[in-house]
């Protein structure tokens, strides 16, 4: 039995490599719309509808050529202090800190924050990897508190809530 797809006339001519094992499911593969090389190849535009797509697979050779790169994700994460009139401290890590700082300006009943009255924004640290904000979230814990006191004092010797001059990352800047 033959087999009934027809070989392109823009892709690359056969070789005597055997051909790349299938590493994605075929529906993948068939997701990319006509025009769209998911080989990152430099063929025409049809060599990979799905009528071509294993004579396709079959004549692409380079392995990183196949792997999918995704677009760049901007990530935002911080490392904040919130503080009572009293100065109570608390020290918590989020990806979005203006949100994060609403949610404990709410006082929702029964949390740590309600009951201790912790709501100003006193101290944050912006980090772009998340293990670079967790391990900083713990070195902050597990510091004594009057090294919390310094740290806040150095950069907030008013103690004034930072929550107002706050900007939504994610919002578009005018």
């Amino acid at each position: 039995m033959r087999c009934s797809i027809r070989q392109n006339p823009h892709s690359q001519p056969p070789s005597s490599h055997p051909p790349l094992p299938l590493l994605l499911p075929l529906p993948f593969f068939l997701s990319f719309p006509p025009g769209i090389c998911f080989f990152r190849c430099l063929c025409l535009s049809f060599c990979h509808s799905p009528g071509n797509l294993l004579f396709a697979m079959s004549q692409h050779r380079h392995r990183a050529s196949a792997t999918l790169h995704p677009m760049p994700r901007e990530f935002h994460f911080w490392v904040y202090i919130l503080s009572s009139r009293s100065r109570n401290l608390y020290v918590g890590m989020t990806n979005h800190l203006p949100r994060r700082t609403e949610t404990h300006q709410q006082r929702n009943p029964g949390t740590h924050t309600t009951r201790y009255a912790i709501h100003r924004l006193v101290y944050f640290e912006y980090f772009r990897y998340v293990r670079s904000a967790i391990a900083r979230e713990k070195e902050l814990k597990r510091r004594s508190r009057e090294q919390n006191v310094e740290l806040i004092e150095r950069l907030n010797p008013t103690w004034d809530d930072l929550y107002p001059t706050l900007q939504d990352p994610t919002e578009p800047k005018p």
